[in-house]
């Protein structure tokens, strides 16, 4: 199965939840997508006036294809790309920190290649990180996790921070290449 035509079958299981811009031209290069997720739970008594705490959760997804493997240097880009897009403007919107009730926000790389990636690149895959933390932790902080989904192995491979999505990705890539 080809990379473009695999992410179009992975698109639905996505846009239930995120908005979805489809392409995305981010720092003068087009990806095959970018998502937004944003959830605000509150808790209050008797009138909202009267809240007790809130807390804002959001999750931006970055989706890749390839039908060669990206190699070492596509996962650094990447993550020059996380660093310096994804945080700053979309997670901070260009402040200097997050909103009064931020919690969390997850910096997501879904990268889907055609072919099987070579050992340095799943290295980097699986040594990737990013955190940033906001006041001390008290405004919440921002992760990065990066899902490599190899289509010809039929295998998905995560970083530390990007091992909750394995499952997921795991069923769907059955589901879609493997006809089941």
């Amino acid at each position: 199965m080809q990379a473009a035509e695999y992410f179009e079958k992975l698109l639905p299981y996505y846009e239930g939840s995120f908005d979805l811009e489809k392409p995305a031209h981010i720092q003068g290069r087009e990806y095959a997508a970018c998502g937004a997720f944003h959830a605000h739970v509150d808790k209050y008594v008797l009138v909202k006036k009267a809240q007790i705490w809130a807390v804002d959760s959001h999750e931006y997804c970055l989706f890749a294809t390839y039908e060669q493997a990206p190699g070492q240097e596509e996962i650094g880009q990447l993550k020059k790309v996380m660093e310096e897009y994804m945080e700053p403007v979309l997670a901070r919107k260009g402040q200097p920190s997050m909103p009064k009730d931020h919690m969390y926000t997850y910096l997501t790389l879904v990268l889907i290649t055609a072919k099987s990636p070579d050992a340095g690149t799943l290295r980097a895959v699986k040594r990737f990180r990013f955190q940033k933390f906001y006041h001390f932790y008290l405004r919440g902080y921002s992760e990065g996790r990066i899902v490599l989904v190899d289509l010809e192995g039929k295998k998905i491979y995560t970083n530390r921070d990007g091992r909750v999505l394995r499952k997921f990705q795991q069923s769907v890539l059955k589901k879609l290449a493997g006809g089941v």
